[in-house]
């Protein structure tokens, strides 16, 4: 059992009972397919010279709520929008300052992406991993912050508070955080192995209904979901 299955585990334990089968297909799909977009718009933004580490990180931190949103609905849990941003950009922000290795390789990136074709296409592929990487492993804090948050009746309230930082800055401290950045790349190079990172690069989806969007395109023409 890796370290997701054991988060979700704890969590339908939290709940009083274990998740459906159903929802647990539903979160794990959740986060691969959020996880993959995340690693798409890296790729895309390692060709901008400079920038693309900068490039990355809004778009990946945009990308993490979004997965929030979705793993709430598959939960039933009830919650502001503006409650998932404020918690997805505090998850991001604690998981990037707190991994060294991370904020070393968004800067590796943005240096060789001044090297043409070759330094890009370098800086594109360090992007789409730490991505990938990054939507992965602020899932697993999320569903252990909403573990920990569960009351005794079964109600989750989240609120939008320093506390709440602290919360998730604890969370962190006692995760094995390295084996969640080992679990994500191993994740990741499975997507690549199985082509799935390639053919979404090729023909790019929204992540939350699966359409195909057109490059640039900023809302999802079928479900009105923002493409970050």
């Amino acid at each position: 059992m890796n370290i997701l299955e054991e988060t979700l585990r704890d969590l339908g334990h939290a709940l009083e009972g274990d998740l459906s089968g159903t929802q647990l297909a539903g979160i794990q799909d959740t986060i691969h397919s959020y996880a993959i977009a995340a690693a798409v718009a890296g790729a895309v933004s390692g060709v901008v010279p400079g920038i693309a580490g900068i490039l990355a990180i809004f778009t990946q931190t945009g990308l993490v709520w979004a997965t929030y949103v979705k793993i709430n609905k598959t939960l039933g849990i009830s919650m502001q929008e503006h409650t998932a941003k404020f918690l997805g950009s505090a998850i991001a922000t604690n998981l990037i300052t707190n991994v060294g290795t991370m904020i070393l390789a968004y800067a590796a990136a943005a240096i060789i992406s001044f090297i043409p074709i070759l330094g890009q296409a370098m800086a594109a592929t360090a992007n789409a991993a730490i991505g990938y990487i990054v939507i992965y492993a602020c899932a697993i804090i999320y569903l252990k912050l909403i573990t920990d948050m569960v009351r005794p009746n079964g109600t989750i309230e989240v609120l939008e508070t320093d506390d709440t930082k602290h919360i998730i800055q604890g969370i962190i401290e006692k995760m094995r955080i390295e084996d969640v950045i080992k679990e994500g790349r191993d994740s990741y190079k499975k997507a690549k192995r199985e082509g799935k990172i390639d053919a979404a690069i090729k023909h790019r989806q929204c992540p939350n209904c699966h359409a195909e969007v057109s490059e640039g395109q900023k809302f999802c023409s079928e479900c009105g979901s923002a493409l970050c």
